[in-house]
């Protein structure tokens, strides 16, 4: 299933939706699904105030509404969002809106593209029911003067999982910033991430685990590679709130510098209110070795 969004705007789905799956504008939905979109943005902007956020809503032209029928496996059937700039001057303000419900799985990929010039200010907002599951794959590859700004946050009840596949390529100036959280107990979440800043790129992710209740799990993996002047930023933080005993996480990051001119800052935390739980956390940068080079150069391989 495929959606084009151009400035914000979303068109209508490519094909039929198959059994189990709604995809709608925000302007034009259903009574039946107002009402719990309307519960879901409320839940939202009654947390701490968020600037981007709160900008993205000041001037939002649509919101593409993406939720899924109780018990409903819809991961053989992906839904294919292609969020694409319209180049300047305009500033685009795309939100996506997820609900997937109890006991139900859902695949979906959010492709940020668009013509010279984007600048582009996205929020997405996720909630996964009980026992559900979410599988995102979210892929920036903007062009090299695009400038995009990314704000998620994505919800989990008990039970429920998620697994996020976040991948930027591209962009002169790109900035995520991720929240998870695991509010239900046994919740669970993976999050792998790789960033490529060459040239002079500039990408940055944030990213924040919040486990609310006992027995959540979480394990989060990036890796950066920096290139030319690229300069990359990671700033993964993981807290265990009072309560969230049993709590079990990890989070890495490795980066890797293929220039003396790149740059890749990183910063791991961890911050733990309660007894009885297993959590590690690390980070590393380092330059390619200079003798595995000469050993692949010796075999035939070019620079």
């Amino acid at each position: 299933v495929h959606v084009q969004v151009v400035g914000g705007v979303p068109g209508a789905p490519a094909g039929a939706l198959p059994s189990g799956l709604f995809i709608g504008s925000l302007r034009q939905l259903p009574p039946d699904r107002r009402a719990r979109a309307g519960d879901l943005i409320q839940r939202s902007d009654s947390l701490a105030p968020e600037s981007l956020v709160d900008l993205n809503s000041a001037l939002v032209a649509d919101v593409i509404v993406i939720a899924t029928d109780a018990g409903s496996s819809l991961e053989d059937t992906p839904v294919h969002v292609h969020l694409q700039g319209s180049g300047a001057p305009a500033f685009s303000q795309p939100r996506v809106l997820v609900d997937v419900a109890h006991n139900s799985r859902l695949t979906l990929s959010l492709e940020h593209s668009g013509r010279e010039g984007t600048l582009a200010n996205a929020v997405t907002q996720a909630w996964v029911g009980q026992g559900g599951h979410l599988d995102l794959i979210r892929v920036q590859c903007l062009p090299d003067d695009g400038m995009l700004t990314d704000t998620s946050r994505i919800e989990l009840a008990a039970g429920a999982s998620v697994h996020v596949t976040s991948v930027d390529l591209g962009s002169l100036l790109s900035r995520q910033s991720m929240t998870v959280v695991l509010a239900g107990a046994g919740a669970s979440a993976t999050v792998d991430g790789l960033f490529l800043a060459d040239g002079h790129r500039h990408i940055d992710n944030r990213t924040l685990l919040e486990h609310q209740a006992p027995a959540t799990t979480s394990r989060e993996s990036f890796r950066g590679l920096a290139d030319g002047h690229g300069r990359g930023v990671f700033n993964g933080k993981i807290i265990v709130m009072p309560g969230a005993a049993g709590s079990n996480a990890a989070l890495s990051n490795r980066n890797l510098l293929l220039a003396a001119t790149a740059e890749i800052d990183t910063k791991p935390e961890l911050e733990i209110y309660v007894d009885d739980v297993r959590c590690s956390h690390g980070a590393t940068t380092g330059q390619l070795d200079a003798n595995a080079l000469f050993y692949l150069r010796s075999r035939g391989l070019d620079p």
